[in-house]
């Protein structure tokens, strides 16, 4: 099938843009925005993803006010539009590649009013990471890539009839990763990377004008299994964590990240939340489908809204469908940035699978 990127000279393997190079079903091309607005306290997110091989194009997006999360969860058959870059109500459109994006979707086709018309702004040219590369018992298990920016937002959001205009300080986060990884495609009978993992620290922010990401992994007995981040231009070499989480959960009260730079600076980030988590299970991440499957599974033309409480930080639950075993240990944690006497936000995920000595966690 060929569709109109075949009409450009930027093919990079003998088939045509609507083949990839392998037919592994775990293959995926996935982005995700995160909106932080300080002023006016909500949070949204939304994404969109193509799964070539189990012909699915699914996507999400997600609205926090208070500590309420809406959450429309959409999918469709990924041909024969492969280029639209939309789904049921959601859509993304590029207006100028790699600095500013249009987020919308329909407040009209889903049951909670969940809405938003952004205009996604970046601050900085993206931050691609080094190679994502796994292998289990022969078996190439991750090969992806992803690369990472901050920026503005600028629109509004909606949810159950109140909408609320965003202010000119709202903060914009957003990846884009694409490759094989675990858990896409639906039944996945290889262990995930991060199964050893102990603690994972992944954070796009914004602080004093400068603006960075930085992702570390730790295992369980604390020692450091992998780092890369940067700072603007300038490469992130070490990350050191103090971090604290409400009782009985694993879900940060307040936290210290002092980075280490290649310039010899030190950059001590003091983190506390700015409102309620965004739980990913309501993406449809983490098996949040009502089926319990992952992305990228064939649903035909689907649709699942829902509102979650998470007024109890340990125990995040659906208003809409009570017996959904809901997860607590993967929060997308919008925070406030103190380094010194400037300020700034940020979008950080603080993910303890298992067990973690320093902090006592048992798996």
């Amino acid at each position: 099938m060929l569709i109109p990127l075949d009409d450009t000279l930027l093919h990079q393997h003998p088939t045509p843009f609507g083949q990839v190079s392998t037919s592994d079903k775990r293959w995926f091309d996935r982005m995700m925005y995160g909106v932080i607005d300080p002023q006016t306290g909500v949070s949204m997110g939304a994404g969109l993803g193509y799964y070539i091989n189990t012909n699915v194009a699914d996507g999400f997006g997600a609205v926090i006010l208070g500590e309420r999360q809406g959450n429309v969860r959409v999918s469709r058959k990924l041909r024969p539009d492969l280029t639209s870059m939309s789904v049921r109500g959601l859509s993304v459109s590029v207006i100028e590649g790699l600095r500013r994006i249009h987020l919308a979707m329909d407040p009209a086709r889903n049951s909670l009013g969940l809405g938003f018309e952004i205009e996604w702004t970046a601050a900085h040219p993206p931050w691609l990471e080094p190679p994502h590369f796994a292998v289990h018992e022969g078996r190439v298990i991750s090969d992806h890539r992803r690369f990472n920016q901050v920026g503005r937002a600028s629109g509004w959001v909606s949810l159950e009839g109140e909408r609320i205009e965003l202010s000119p300080l709202a903060h914009a986060v957003r990846d884009h990763s694409w490759g094989v990884r675990p858990g896409m495609g639906g039944y996945e009978n290889e262990p995930d990377s991060l199964a050893a993992v102990g603690l994972a620290v992944w954070m796009l922010f914004s602080v004093g004008g400068r603006h960075g990401y930085v992702s570390a992994a730790y295992m369980p007995d604390g020692a450091l299994a992998r780092l890369h981040g940067s700072l603007g231009d300038i490469a992130i070499t070490g990350c050191e964590h103090e971090l604290a989480f409400l009782p009985d959960t694993r879900r940060i009260s307040q936290g210290r990240l002092t980075l280490s730079l290649a310039t010899g600076e030190r950059l001590e980030l003091e983190m506390d939340p700015a409102g309620a988590p965004m739980n990913e299970q309501g993406w449809g991440y983490q098996h949040g489908w009502l089926d319990r499957q992952s992305m990228g599974v064939p649903r035909g033309d689907a649709q699942e809204d829902d509102l979650w409480d998470l007024a109890q930080p340990g125990a995040p639950r659906s208003l809409s469908h009570p017996d959904f075993p809901a997860q607590a240990r993967n929060w997308d944690q919008p925070v406030r940035l103190r380094c010194g006497d400037e300020h700034g936000a940020g979008w950080a995920v603080i993910f303890v699978p298992g067990r973690f000595a320093p902090y006592g966690f048992a798996a």
